[in-house]
């Protein structure tokens, strides 16, 4: 029997390394690209946990790109008004303006894509959150 999540693994991969690719011709990588475009696409105020869950980066490598680009006066750091154990992270008026172009560059071109195949992400994105929930529950049954 075909095993189709090879096929799909490998779809996954080699959609990331588009992101990877683009993150690279803006002296980025992967994790950098989707931390600034978290903040920026989030009214320019995140959490460093947030980031981490959202793209599966671990704590380590946010903290470490936190200190990266707080050094090049690209982020912000300030403690949260609601909550003074979390750090706010936003970007500084030099980073909404090295940040800003590119990630609407890649939005814009996201956007284009989804426009052209709505009819295929209407059925896929919900067929894809069945499969993964469907995997989940086969590999952890309890939870």
């Amino acid at each position: 029997m075909k095993n189709y999540f090879d096929d799909l693994a490998q779809l996954i991969a080699e959609f990331s390394q588009v992101y990877a690719r683009y993150a690279q011709e803006h002296r980025l990588n992967f994790n950098e690209l989707h931390f600034l475009y978290y903040i920026y696409n989030h009214d320019n105020q995140a959490h460093a946990n947030e980031i981490s869950k959202r793209w599966s980066i671990p704590k380590q490598t946010i903290n470490s790109m936190i200190n990266k680009f707080r050094d090049a006066a690209i982020l912000a750091v300030t403690k949260d008004p609601t909550d003074g154990r979390k750090r706010l992270l936003s970007l500084t008026p030099r980073g909404k303006k090295l940040v800003g172009p590119l990630v609407d560059e890649l939005t814009a071109s996201e956007l284009a894509v989804q426009r052209k195949h709505s009819a295929d992400f209407a059925q896929l994105l919900p067929a894809f959150q069945k499969i993964k929930d469907d995997f989940r529950d086969q590999l952890n049954p309890d939870d």
